[in-house]
């Protein structure tokens, strides 16, 4: 490993790597002096001074942000579970960051004249929000990394995804959100159908206990719906304790 070897530097040449043109130069550089994955290639906390990956996840360049997204997934399919987990909690926390970037672009583009209420202020974030779609590159990750996920993953992941970005206001980010569940379930559902299957009830049963405002109660529902959804991509790999287990659950419903 070179003696210099700052994270900015290592992460240009990971993603240059997942280029067409530029990868095999890029293999060879990495090769040939040894370049490692740094710890905070994939931390948000750091995205600032290390220009990590988060940083060109926010590129406007498409092929940049195409080929960003490529290397993180691979990138967390390298490390391991300890690092994985956190590596999880920073992309969500990118995906939440993306909407406060949304929202002060709306109060930037606005007339300093200009006297909107919150409903005006919704429709110029959700216009906007359309135009910048980075942080759909969360759900395509957290598909590309499904294998390598453990039991204790599972619940962040499927909360975000059924909760946040399947809820989202672009059509292409929850359809990707949806995809990246689905995927989840299939994917772990044979070997940790019972895990998730707990999972899943929880998010459905939560709508039920929660006191909260009509506005979050409808989002509760969405997300107990996109739940009730993934239960059906599991049944095929519930046995007949969980199947049991799982009609009890309905019946409390009802």
């Amino acid at each position: 490993m070179p003696l210099f070897c700052p994270v900015w530097f290592s992460t240009q040449m990971w993603v240059l790597q997942f280029d067409e043109e530029l990868g095999p130069m890029a293999r060879k550089i990495w090769n040939k002096f040894g370049l490692v994955l740094r710890t905070g290639v994939v931390d948000y906390t750091t995205e600032k001074q290390d220009c990590n990956l988060f940083h060109y996840l926010r590129s406007d360049n498409f092929n940049i942000f195409e080929l960003t997204t490529k290397a993180t997934g691979s990138a967390l399919e390298l490390i391991g579970p300890t690092r994985l987990s956190t590596s999880i909690d920073s992309l969500i926390q990118f995906y939440r960051s993306e909407w406060l970037i949304i929202d002060e672009i709306v109060i930037a583009n606005s007339d300093s004249n200009d006297v909107f209420d919150a409903a005006d202020h919704r429709v110029r974030k959700v216009l906007q929000a359309d135009q910048r779609l980075n942080r759909i590159c969360v759900a395509q990750i957290m598909t590309k990394i499904a294998d390598f996920l453990i039991p204790s993953m599972f619940e962040k992941v499927l909360r975000f995804l059924c909760f946040e970005a399947s809820l989202d206001s672009n059509d292409a980010v929850r359809k990707a959100a949806q995809d990246s569940a689905v995927n989840l379930i299939k994917t772990k559902g044979p070997e940790h159908a019972s895990d998730l299957l707990s999972i899943l009830e929880t998010f459905m049963l939560e709508t039920e206990e929660k006191e909260v405002s009509t506005q979050l109660k409808e989002k509760d529902c969405s997300a107990a719906n996109e739940a009730c959804k993934l239960i059906s991509t599991l049944a095929p790999h519930l046995g007949d304790t969980n199947v049991k287990k799982l009609t009890s659950s309905f019946e409390c419903l009802l």
